[in-house]
């Protein structure tokens, strides 16, 4: 997975995926949404933290996760949801 480093959070692309096409016979041309689920190891190089701080957020309720088997996934979309709810707005000079 190519990840782009960026110093800004406003230039920070989301890790959300793009649509993807499955064949159906629906007769449709609109692409189906599928969520893109990444591991806690990707969430943690993503935000350059420990896979112990993403776990403590995942048993905290701070970040939605799906257990499958020992091991846990997180949605993308809930990642960026996270991220956005979490910026620290900038301090305004008096």
């Amino acid at each position: 997975m190519a990840v782009e480093h960026r110093h800004d959070l406003e230039s920070t692309p989301s890790v959300a995926g793009s649509p993807v096409d499955h064949p159906a016979g629906g007769g449709t041309d609109l692409p189906e949404r599928q969520p893109r689920f990444l591991t806690v190891a990707e969430v943690a190089g993503l935000l350059r933290v420990s896979t112990m701080t993403v776990y403590r957020q995942i048993q905290a309720g701070e970040l939605a996760a799906v257990r499958v088997g020992k091991s846990y996934r997180l949605r993308a979309a809930d990642v960026d949801e996270w991220i956005a709810e979490c910026v620290v707005p900038s301090p305004t000079e008096p």
